[in-house]
């Protein structure tokens, strides 16, 4: 279950962080990066 948690949170990251990319408005792409690093900073335990 904690693996699986980890790889979902690990996928999620990515996919705000290809969010981040696209992103037109500065604010939006802000938000979206600083997301995907506080899911991707999380502990892998």
């Amino acid at each position: 279950m904690l693996e699986a948690g980890r790889i979902a949170s690990g996928v999620t990251a990515r996919l705000y962080a290809e969010a981040a990319l696209r992103a037109t408005a500065l604010a939006e792409r802000d938000h979206l990066t600083r997301r995907a690093a506080r899911l991707d900073s999380r502990p892998r335990a």
